[in-house]
């Protein structure tokens, strides 16, 4: 079996499960430590879920001063009040490992059969569960075979004093994993479940915390009514579906309220799920969606939108998925999906923490996104067609495999896809061997326009999507890149291909393409002034990038791990 690794959140429950392994290290290999510290947590959670959960209360009586059980170890009737964790603490650290091996486990191996001394009819399934697994876990126990006395007084104080019962209430200990699984294999049930990869807040199924909505309408009986029919991105989440008029179908539509999530459950796997912040009368979607509200006083609906967008969701939605290309992910999918659960305060803090980067995030994509070559420091120059000031102009025939697109959207250089050729077939191609300096044009596909710089001295070639543009002395490659990036001269490009059937740029219009043209030292001012804005740009790009660190950060905090990474989504809509 591989090694697991836990990764411990920085807080009181999980730093005391560390100090539970270190001082549990004589007893043995790290997955019988991990063990011996289930059984003494499960004598804890028995405990506490005596005192706190309503199903478990008939169990009190098992321990009152009333009720005798025959130990079948000494064959002595007592009674059971001294049976309960929280009486270890008080035994001497001489004596811990006999009261364990001799009162203990045998009370807790037989516990099933004692339990049913107590309840009437059968036992509640939550208890039976729970019985069972401890049944066969001290059943099977060696704790007190490998753990010595010699700081079991210290490891009973950790479990008592350090171990958070909030926690251990809330976390579900059994899920669905088989008993006789557990049994030889319990370090995985304990990591798995117990530990929660070092979450720092309580685990949670989202089954107690979500409301169903089943309220219908069709809009075709209701022609008296002004519907607004929403639908849902992966991009931007709930958006108003205008191109929809629901009137005209006879199909049932969900009656949607602010606040309410809407998923589709065949494509919830590629990011189809939104939390709608809209407020229109009357608004509507498909009823082929799965529709829900939070408890609004327990669970924040932006907090569990943020967790919607982790990776750990989409990991549990493509689980359900069993490996298959197409889902049906039903509600109680979704009802079974374990959260981390802060207070509602937690939530809220958190919530304010995310959304303060997301409207950093938002500025500097407007910013980007409406950014553009400042066109003003061309104004009043003459134009000049481009074939006067190139040395040369060239393509060739693409080699075998490669990319049709070597400069991206902000005009760099991509290599990630370029092909290794021959020396002698390098050679061959001297029409298109590259030199420092040359300027790049995408000249096919969606992509044409595009350039870049070539700033490297090595040796290479270029493809026949990409034209080679070698400047004389009267233009400066710098320059001319930025013209070929400004509104004017895309939009010449974009004229030359309006009735082509297919995309892309030849070498005469390259040549009659027509620049504003300048001195070199004034182009070198202008470049000088346009890369001080590219700075800013690039600046504002790094806000972006950061601000998005920082929201994986506090979702990283959150689920109690390292980082936790984007999920990445091809943008789709669906109505």
């Amino acid at each position: 079996m591989g090694r697991s690794t836990v990764h411990y959140a920085d807080n009181k429950t999980n730093n005391a499960l560390k100090k539970l392994h270190n001082k549990l290290r004589p007893a043995g290999t790290p997955a019988q430590r991990v063990e011996y510290i289930i059984e003494l947590l499960l004598l804890k959670i028995f405990e506490t879920k005596i005192k706190q959960d309503d199903e478990f209360k008939p169990l009190r009586k098992l321990f009152s001063k009333d009720n005798i059980w025959k130990n079948p170890k000494t064959g002595v009737e007592e009674t059971n009040e001294n049976r309960l964790f929280s009486y270890l603490p008080t035994v001497s650290n001489e004596q811990i490992l006999s009261e364990l091996n001799d009162n203990f486990f045998p009370f807790y191996s037989s516990i099933q059969h004692i339990a049913r001394q107590v309840f009437e009819g059968n036992l509640p399934q939550k208890v039976q569960d729970q019985l069972v697994l401890i049944e066969e876990v001290f059943n099977n126990s060696n704790f007190t075979n490998n753990v010595n006395t010699g700081n079991l007084g210290e490891v009973i104080s950790i479990v008592a004093n350090d171990i958070e019962e909030l926690r251990l209430l809330k976390t579900d200990l059994l899920g669905d994993v088989p008993i006789d699984f557990i049994a030889e294999h319990k370090e995985i049930y304990v990591i798995k479940e117990v530990l929660k990869s070092g979450a720092k807040y309580p685990m949670v199924k989202l089954k107690d915390y979500l409301i169903l909505n089943e309220h219908k309408v069709k809009p075709s009986q209701n022609s008296d009514v002004n519907y607004e029919v929403l639908g849902v991105s992966n991009e931007v989440g709930i958006f108003l579906n205008e191109k929809l008029q629901a009137e005209e179908t006879n199909q049932s539509y969900f009656v949607v309220a602010k606040n309410e999530f809407c998923c589709n459950p065949y494509r919830i796997n590629v990011g189809s799920i939104g939390l709608n912040t809209n407020d229109y009368d009357n608004q509507i979607i498909s009823g082929a969606y799965i529709v829900f509200a939070c408890k609004e006083d327990e669970l924040n609906p932006k907090y569990l939108d943020a967790l919607f967008k982790s990776k750990g969701f989409l990991g549990y939605v493509n689980d359900k998925a069993n490996g298959g290309v197409r889902i049906n992910f039903k509600f109680e999918d979704m009802k079974s999906w374990e959260i981390p659960l802060p207070s509602i305060n937690e939530q809220k803090a958190i919530v304010a923490q995310i959304e303060k980067q997301k409207a950093i995030i938002e500025g500097a994509e407007k910013v980007l996104k409406n950014w553009g070559i400042d066109e003003t420091v061309f104004t009043n120059l003459p134009f000049s067609e481009l074939d006067k000031h190139l040395l040369f102009v060239s393509s060739c025939a693409t080699p075998l495999g490669g990319s049709n697109v070597y400069i991206d959207a902000n005009g760099v250089l991509d290599f990630s896809d370029a092909v290794l050729i021959s020396k002698e077939v390098h050679a061959k191609m001297k029409r298109t061997q590259v030199k420092k300096s040359d300027v790049f044009l995408n000249i096919t596909g969606a992509s044409t326009g595009r350039s870049a710089v070539m700033y490297e001295d090595l040796e290479a070639n270029v493809n026949q999507h990409v034209a080679i543009l070698r400047t004389n002395k009267t233009l400066l490659p710098e320059y001319l890149s930025s013209v070929l990036d400004t509104p004017n001269l895309q939009s010449q490009i974009d004229k030359l291909q309006i009735g082509s059937s297919r995309q892309g740029l030849n070498f005469d219009q390259i040549r009659k393409l027509k620049i504003p043209i300048t001195d070199i030292d004034s182009q070198r001012q202008i470049i000088l002034e346009l890369n001080s804005q590219l700075q800013i740009l690039n600046g504002i790009s790094k806000m972006k990038v950061d601000a998005e660190k920082k929201i994986n950060k506090i979702l990283a905090d959150v689920w109690g791990i390292e980082t936790v990474e984007p999920v990445a989504m091809e943008a789709e809509e669906v109505g």
